[in-house]
């Protein structure tokens, strides 16, 4: 995925605050179908976006205007755009701001909220603790 000047996925994304990665089809504790009801961004009319699959080893990336519209998406849904889906890796450079402006970037990976002031860069891509690149994350433990 690459968000240069001028091309159309920086253009899908330039006026949202939030950008979404997702692997499975619900989150924020059960909000189902968010890709499925996503809308396709006016810029990106012409990419082929397939359903999304937990096994196929694509993420989905979606954007939402702000926080209120990403809220909302728990009772009205559709709110977002797609905008890339792939396989990855995934490179997302920030913009360099001056220290006093103290710039901070918040992230929620599987739920667990991070907070980032100045981050230069953010890579997502398959794990290598595994020869799939798969890691199970939740796991039933035996009674």
């Amino acid at each position: 995925m690459v968000f240069e000047e001028g091309s159309a996925s920086l253009e899908a994304i330039k006026d949202n605050e939030n950008l979404l990665a997702m692997n499975i089809n619900s989150f924020m504790g059960g909000i189902v179908d968010v890709w499925k009801n996503a809308k396709v961004n006016p810029h990106l009319q012409g990419e082929k976006f397939t359903d999304q699959s937990h096994s196929d080893g694509k993420l989905e990336f979606l954007s939402f205007s702000g926080a209120i519209s990403l809220g909302f998406e728990k009772t009205s849904g559709g709110n977002g755009f797609k905008v890339h889906q792939g396989t990855g890796p995934f490179e997302l450079c920030f913009r360099k701001y001056p220290a006093e402006e103290k710039h901070r970037t918040y992230l929620q990976i599987d739920g667990e909220f991070i907070r980032y002031t100045h981050p230069s860069r953010l890579v997502i891509r398959k794990s290598t603790l595994s020869v799939t690149g798969q890691i199970r994350v939740l796991r039933r433990v035996p009674l």
